[in-house]
Formats: C-alpha cells, structure tokens, sequence
C-alpha cells in the first residue's frame, strides 16, 4: 500500500513520506535525505505488454464500523486501465490530437518501453500558450518530454483511494501512475474519485 515518489530519468524511487500529506515540499530534499540514508532503491518501471492479461486480484476494504459504510477503497477499483501513451520525443501537436481523439486528460510518455512520466493536458496548454517560443509551427514542434515534472507519483493498486487524494491535494497534481511490480497497471486521476464519491462512497480526506 505505498505511495511513492519517482526520479524516472535516473530509475529512483523512494517512499512518500508523511510531510508529502500535509503539504508541498521540494523533492529535491527529500530525495537528497533519503540518498544520504541508503532509503533509495534503484528500478526502472516499464510498459505493460499490449498482449498481456491483466492480472485479477482482490483487495481489501476498510470500513466505518460505526455507519457501516465503506470509507476506503483500494487505487485498483477507481484506476483507469485505459493508459494512452506517447513517446519522449513525440511533438506537442501529436499530444494535443492524442487527448482528443481518446478524450482524456494525462498521457503516459515514455522512451523505449520505460516510463519517465505522466503529462497532464494543462501542461500541454500552457506550453501552447508560452510567449517563449518564435513561431506556432516551432511550439507545435517541442518534444513532448519538456513538458512533464522530472519527478513522477504514484501509488500501488492496493494504496487506499484516500491516501492517493490526499497526495493529490498536498502536491496540487491531478494524476498519479499506478504500479504493480515494477509495471504500469494504470493510472488513477482527482477525476477518478470524484466520479467514486458521487456514487456514494465516502472517502475520509484530510486537506
């Protein structure tokens, strides 16, 4: 059930600790401390086969003993398996069309069959809209990879659905990958719970 922070580049991870729930700090520290400490494992994460099945798996709940509801779900129930991806080195144009054919809003990108990150559709925006760049057929052009965070989230198909919000919260991200051995299972978005929360689950969240 961890949550985890990556450096994809490099092929570091290390887990999220309890300061990345409660509010935004720099990676850099915490990955610095935790190199310092021996705490960092080294491991790259790679692209389920397309010709793979997907393994089933049953994960635990947990309850609220007094109501009787159910407050938590495991990542796996609300992630979506519909990964769409996109080379590092693709153009800008090409993840603008990729979002709107497949009406979806972060795009996996990877080199060779590792993932280095998850680009969001704001960043595609904002790139779009830079003042940075001389002419609009230049900006269409940029490599996909400028625009995502050198450090990537995630969380495990068994992570409780509140842990992953509360992340998401704390680190003003949208998305995070989730990963199962070292393998992309999918990924699991703010969208993703607020369409579990609207039909009836309660999620304790702390902001």
């Amino acid at each position: 059930m961890t949550l985890l922070i990556h450096e994809p580049g490099r092929g570091y991870y290390t887990p999220v600790s309890p300061t990345y729930l409660e509010r935004k700090v720099n990676p850099l520290e915490e990955l610095d401390e935790a190199r310092k400490t021996e705490s960092i494992l080294q491991s790259a994460i790679y692209l389920s086969g397309s010709n793979e099945q997907a393994r089933k798996q049953k994960y635990g709940r947990t309850l609220i003993t007094d109501a009787g509801e159910i407050s938590d779900i495991p990542v796996a129930e609300i992630m979506s398996r519909n990964i769409i991806t996109i080379k590092a080195e693709s153009p800008l144009e090409e993840a603008w069309a990729l979002c709107e054919t497949h009406n979806v809003h972060h795009l996996v990108v990877s080199t060779e069959q590792r993932v280095i990150g998850i680009l969001a559709f704001d960043a595609i925006l904002s790139s779009l809209f830079s003042t940075s760049i001389a002419t609009v057929q230049e900006l269409k052009q940029q490599r996909t990879e400028v625009c995502i965070s050198r450090f990537m989230y995630s969380a495990t198909p068994s992570s409780p659905a509140s842990m992953a919000a509360r992340l998401m919260l704390a680190q003003n991200i949208d998305a995070l990958a989730v990963i199962d051995q070292n393998r992309l299972a999918g990924i699991v978005t703010s969208h993703d719970i607020l369409k579990k929360v609207a039909t009836g689950y309660h999620l304790q969240v702390q902001a």
